[in-house]
C-alpha cells in the first residue's frame, strides 16, 4: 500500500507539471550566447561553487591540466514552457547552488570545470514520450551541442578532457558521444565519459554503434564510459512505468529505454562484475552544508518561488556506508544509506536517482584522478 500511495502521489504531481500548449518554436527561449559567462553555470573565469571540496579533502589534488564539460540534470518542473527560459529562477537556483557545487566539483581534483547552460526540457518530457516531448529535447540537444563546439574551439586548447552528466544531462551526453565525440578528432583527447543516472543501453556498444568509444571495465580504463544508475537493494526498476526514450542516430529516431539492459559499472570496485562489494571500500558519501538550513523551504520545489539554498561547503565524507552490487540486470543496488538526508528522495522502485553522485562522491572523484593519471601515462608511452 506504501508503494500505491507514493505513485498515486507522484502522477498526481507529474500531471500538475504538463505543459498546457504543444511544442511550438516560435514559442521556445531564444538560444544561448556561449561567448558570455551567463550562459555558463561553472567556468574557469567565473565566480561559482564548483570549487567546493568535502572538508579535510584536497591535499593530494593534481594540478588542472584537464577540462570537464558537465552536463547538468533537469532542474526545471514547470508547466510554463517546454523549454526552460534561463529567467526561471528557481531552475537557475538548483543548478549554480546545488548541482554546481554537488556534482560537477566532483572533477575538481584535476580539472577545470565547464558547465553550460542550456534549454533544458521541462521534467514533464520524460514521462510520456510523444511528439512533445522530442521536439523539447531535440532543442535542448542543439544547445549542449553548440556549448561542446565552443568548448572545443575557444576553451580547450589541445587539453585532455572529461565529458560528465547526469539525467537529462546524461539523455545528452550519449547523443554527443555518439553522434559527435566518437568519429571527431578530439576522441584522442577524451580521457573519459563518466554518463550517470540515465539508462546507457549497453546494445549501443553490442551493436557497433560507437567505432572508437567503449566501455569501462576496469579503474584505468579511458576513451570510455562509466555509467550506472542506482537502487535500494530492496528496489526494482520500474520499466511498466518507464515511457523515457533515448536517441539512436542510425534509426534518426527516439525509442523507449524500459527493458534494455543499461551499461553498468560499479562505481566502488569499477568493475562490471555481478558481485556484492563490501562497505569498507566505499570511500565516502558527501552532503552539502548550508549557512542556515531553516531558510530551505521545500514546498517551493518545482514552483516558481525560490527554495532558499545557502550552501557554504561539503560535510567531511561520510565512509564506509554501504554495501554495492552490480546485478546481471546491469543496475546498481545499494544497502540503505545511513544518513538520513540521503534517503529524503527516493523515487519509485526504491531508485536513488538523486543521490547517484553523492552516495559514491569520493570513490568518483579519487577514480577520476586515476584514471587521469592512466591517460598520462598513455599518451607518455
Amino acid at each position: 500500500m506504501g508503494f500505491l500511495k507514493e505513485l498515486l502521489a507522484f502522477k498526481k504531481w507529474v500531471k500538475s507539471i504538463q505543459p498546457q500548449h504543444k511544442f511550438d518554436r516560435a514559442l521556445a527561449p531564444a538560444p544561448p550566447d556561449y561567448s558570455k559567462l551567463e550562459y555558463w553555470a561553472a567556468h574557469p573565469d567565473k565566480e561559482d561553487l564548483s570549487h567546493f571540496k568535502p572538508e579535510g579533502v584536497g591535499a593530494d589534488d593534481l594540478p588542472l591540466e584537464a577540462d570537464v564539460f558537465f552536463l547538468h540534470p533537469t532542474t526545471y518542473f514547470r508547466p510554463n514552457n517546454w523549454n526552460y527560459d534561463f529567467k526561471h529562477n528557481q531552475a537557475t537556483e538548483m543548478v549554480d547552488l546545488s548541482i554546481i557545487p554537488m556534482q560537477s566539483s566532483v572533477f575538481n581534483g584535476c580539472c577545470r570545470i565547464f558547465a553550460p547552460r542550456y534549454r533544458q526540457a521541462t521534467f514533464h518530457s520524460f514521462l510520456k514520450g510523444n511528439d512533445n516531448s522530442r521536439k523539447a529535447l531535440e532543442l535542448a540537444y542543439e544547445d549542449v551541442l553548440d556549448a561542446f563546439k565552443y568548448y572545443l574551439e575557444y576553451e580547450n586548447n589541445g587539453r585532455p578532457f572529461f565529458i560528465g552528466s547526469h539525467s537529462q544531462g546524461t539523455c545528452h551526453s550519449i547523443r554527443l558521444l555518439e553522434e559527435f565525440v566518437d568519429g571527431h578528432e578530439c576522441f584522442s583527447r577524451m580521457v573519459a565519459a563518466y554518463c550517470i543516472g540515465f539508462q546507457f543501453p549497453i546494445e549501443k556498444f553490442e551493436k557497433g554503434r560507437f567505432k572508437n568509444i567503449r566501455m569501462a571495465t576496469s579503474a584505468i580504463d579511458t576513451g570510455c564510459v562509466i555509467a550506472y544508475d542506482t537502487f535500494l537493494d530492496s528496489g526494482k526498476p520500474p520499466h511498466l512505468l518507464d515511457k523515457v526514450e533515448i536517441y539512436y542516430p542510425d534509426k534518426k529516431k527516439w525509442i523507449r529505454r524500459a527493458h534494455k539492459k543499461p551499461v553498468g559499472v560499479n562505481p566502488v570496485s569499477w568493475n562490471t562484475k555481478d558481485e556484492k562489494v563490501n562497505a569498507e571500500q566505499h570511500l565516502g558519501c558527501a552532503i552539502l552544508v548550508h549557512e542556515d538550513p531553516k531558510k530551505i523551504n521545500l514546498k517551493n520545489f518545482g514552483t516558481d518561488e525560490l527554495v532558499g539554498l545557502n550552501p557554504i561547503g561539503l560535510k567531511a565524507p561520510e565512509m564506509e556506508d554501504m554495501t554495492t552490487q552490480l546485478r546481471k540486470d546491469g543496475f546498481l543496488y545499494v544497502s540503505k544509506p545511513k544518513n538520513p538526508l540521503l534517503r529524503r528522495m527516493v523515487l519509485p522502485g526504491g531508485n536513488l536517482h538523486n543521490y547517484d553522485y553523492n552516495l559514491f562522491y569520493m570513490n568518483l572523484r579519487e577514480n577520476i584522478k586515476e584514471r587521469y593519471l592512466a591517460y598520462k601515462k598513455n599518451q607518455a608511452l
